[in-house]
């Protein structure tokens, strides 16, 4: 019973807890990161389950008390209804939406919706600067997820992280990771 209870197997009756659910909307990504766990497959390669299948997740989450919902991928934001479906979960579940990102696809322009929908980002970085970013993410990414984090900061971003996985290839930029994501 000690195991069980330390674990949160088994719980008090008055016991409360948080129940925050990712729902992995797309295994699709923009980026070929060479370390990513999801394996990805191309954007343009389209396996996804139907806008109707994750409303109908996202019905099902309104009956369980979940206190946080974090959108992820792949890349959620190649989805063509992935404005539909934050939406559907704000409305129905009114809890707070966390969006987990590769920032890439955050320009000026869907900056302004991104931050009416969700409260919380994780932005993946993966380096301190283009050389260490372009090693692990590809040339150009760096610059492209820093433009979208900024586009966020300027419609008023205030709860982010920014995340390093660290691999051979970028291990030596991890105290300037650090610098940077405290400058930020």
């Amino acid at each position: 019973l000690d195991v069980l209870t330390r674990y949160y197997i088994i719980v008090p009756l008055d016991f409360k807890f948080e129940l925050n659910v990712a729902l992995e909307i797309t295994e699709r990504c923009n980026l070929h990161c060479k370390h990513c766990c999801m394996d990805a497959i191309p954007a343009s390669r389209n396996t996804d389950l139907s806008t109707e299948h994750w409303k109908s997740v996202i019905d099902k989450l309104s009956t369980l008390g979940i206190t946080g919902l974090t959108l992820t991928g792949g890349e959620p934001l190649v989805r063509d209804d992935f404005f539909e479906i934050a939406q559907y979960a704000k409305d129905k579940l009114n809890v707070p939406l966390q969006l987990m990102s590769n920032a890439t696809l955050i320009t000026a322009e869907n900056a302004k919706r991104i931050s009416e929908l969700f409260s919380d980002y994780s932005f993946s970085l993966d380096g301190a600067d283009e050389k260490s970013c372009s090693a692990v993410r590809g040339c150009g990414v760096f610059e492209r997820a820093m433009n979208g984090i900024k586009c966020m900061q300027t419609v008023g971003m205030e709860h982010y992280s920014l995340s390093f996985t660290e691999v051979k290839q970028n291990q030596y930029a991890l105290d300037q990771f650090y610098d940077l994501a405290e400058s930020m």
